[in-house]
């Protein structure tokens, strides 16, 4: 409030997704935005793990628009004639639009294919071809469930918490207090926090995730100057390169 005098006004604030998009709103403030230094805000977010784009269900996937957008020219986000013509600035929204997909996933135990397709257009300036396997892997938490309820009411809160941190499961454990209690779980008493981990343990059980294993993984750009489609990345040309590494 007054820094000349050491006098500040200090706010919690509850909701860290609120939080971090207002520090990114004025965060954005602070560059000038051209195709250079564009990147330099990129690293500046991951620097600081400031999540700018949220990915739920889109077609579009997130290491899929990461890949894309180092092709992408900032400058035409940027046009203003851009934006007349697309009525957005959102870069994911640009390529998403402007990406045709060709994706399959082979289900490695029942050999089913999966396909997701973009019907091309003329205006797209990427072209995406992309197939992988999945294996599937069950009850993929039960190991670390096991070993954290060995501690749970014989070892202090400090060593609970670094074990959850060594598996990877204290976030999801705050967002669990957050849900059920609507505060986190700093603030449980100690018999509470206890006891709400053992039923978090639970949520976890017999749970699967999957492994995929790229078969193909090419990226295509339009060359402006002959309407024609370059390759740009090719992960059989990636993993190739550092093996020999």
């Amino acid at each position: 409030m007054n820094e000349n005098i050491g006098i500040y006004k200090i706010e919690i604030i509850e909701n860290i997704t609120k939080s971090s998009s207002y520090i990114l709103k004025y965060a954005k403030k602070s560059f000038d935005f051209t195709n250079n230094n564009f990147k330099v805000y990129y690293g500046w977010r991951l620097a600081n793990k400031i999540r700018a784009y949220t990915f739920t269900r889109q077609f579009i996937s997130r290491d899929l628009f990461n890949k894309i957008s180092f092709h992408f020219s900032k400058n035409f986000v940027f046009d203003e004639d851009s934006f007349d013509v697309f009525e957005t600035k959102n870069l994911y929204k640009l390529i998403n639009n402007f990406t045709q997909l060709n994706q399959q996933i082979i289900n490695t135990v029942t050999g089913e294919i999966t396909k997701k397709e973009k019907i091309s257009d003329e205006d797209d300036m990427f072209i995406v071809n992309l197939s992988k396997n999945r294996q599937t892997v069950e009850n993929c938490d039960n190991h670390k469930i096991i070993e954290i309820q060995k501690y749970v009411f014989n070892s202090e809160l400090k060593f609970l918490i670094q074990k959850l941190n060594k598996y990877n499961l204290y976030n999801n454990f705050n967002f669990f207090i957050a849900q059920e209690l609507s505060t986190n779980c700093f603030q449980l008493k100690e018999i509470t926090f206890r006891f709400y981990l053992l039923i978090f343990l639970q949520t976890l059980k017999n749970k699967k995730r999957y492994i995929y294993k790229f078969n193909n993984f090419q990226i295509y750009k339009k060359h402006h100057s002959n309407s024609k489609f370059d390759l740009v990345f090719n992960k059989k040309d990636w993993i190739r390169t550092n093996s020999l590494q």
